[in-house]
């Protein structure tokens, strides 16, 4: 049990007496004018209670009591509120500190951000109404070029025919898009089957070099080495890897056909305007905490946007 006394009160100075007559003083001293404000404090949330009153506590005496589960409390400590103060101060410090460090952070990471966004392939120019977008877009094992060569990465062909290392594909509401991925990197076996099945494309369905599935076996071969994923719009391709064992793996971004590669196709509808986040869900950053930091978690690279437009 803890005694506090407001800066009204005056301060309690408890001598070592039988459990009864301590309690009768106590309810004497309640009674007294002179201790009106006394608060009994029973534990921390009390204490912190008496603390954050809008009048204050200049003068708060804090009792440690032994012996309560007998019937017989006994004095053994007594301390000042000075340094609960001191230390409250310093929590709010700290506190402000950590809110002016992640504002700092925020800010610098949205400035990166801004500073690295990389462009957005128009398929809305010229669309007619009604008919099809058709998108092609590669996968490769590592980049090779620009600040992380070694990174894995998406890149994506424009109308024109021209590969653009971007992740940012602005499309036309409510119509169907038909998308060719070629795969150039090697697989492994999936964490989670689940996302080895084939969901929300039209049909359900993909293309695998030509054969039609709507499941891969990451414990295969070949296993998966990465996937097309738009979470709110339910659509996971898993694609299929390249065998370790092949020859003629591309050496750097853009590649050619005429290196190992598999051909996924598959079509989906755009849904109305907005925008929609797409990634990769197979931990594929190499040398980050369990895969999933460094190219997993950076626009351009394996994680991107559909802006979906009317």
């Amino acid at each position: 049990m803890f005694f506090a006394t407001s800066s009204s009160g005056s301060s309690l100075h408890p001598q070592e007496r039988p459990g009864r007559r301590r309690e009768e003083e106590r309810a004497q001293l309640e009674r007294t004018p002179a201790f009106v404000d006394l608060e009994v404090v029973r534990d921390v949330g009390d204490l912190k209670r008496c603390l954050t009153n809008p009048g204050g506590l200049r003068n708060v005496l804090v009792f440690e009591m032994s012996g309560l589960a007998t019937g017989h409390p006994q004095f053994v400590g007594v301390g000042e509120t000075e340094g609960v103060q001191l230390a409250r101060s310093r929590r709010i410090a700290v506190v402000l500190a950590l809110l002016v460090l992640a504002l700092g952070m925020s800010v610098f990471t949205s400035m990166a951000f801004l500073r690295s966004n990389p462009p957005t392939v128009d398929f809305t120019s010229g669309h007619k109404a009604g008919e099809p977008v058709n998108m092609t877009v590669q996968t490769v094992g590592s980049i090779g070029f620009g600040p992380h060569p070694t990174w894995v990465s998406y890149l994506t062909m424009t109308p024109g025919g021209k590969w653009v290392h971007t992740t940012l594909w602005q499309l036309p509401a409510h119509t169907r898009v038909n998308v060719t991925i070629l795969q150039y990197d090697t697989g492994s076996p999936l964490r989670n089957q689940f996302i080895g099945h084939v969901t929300g494309t039209i049909g359900g369905t993909m293309t695998v070099n030509g054969r039609t599935t709507s499941l891969i076996n990451s414990y295969g071969a070949n296993g998966v080495g990465h996937t097309f994923t738009v979470p709110s719009l339910g659509i996971d391709v898993p694609l299929l890897g390249n065998l370790a064992s092949a020859k003629n793996f591309c050496g750097a971004a853009p590649c050619t056909t005429s290196s190992a590669h598999n051909v996924v196709k598959f079509s989906f509808m755009t849904p109305g305007p907005g925008e929609y986040p797409w990634q990769c869900f197979v931990p594929c950053g190499l040398g980050y905490l369990y895969g999933n930091g460094g190219p997993m978690q950076t626009i351009g690279y394996m994680d991107g946007f559909l802006d979906v437009v009317s």
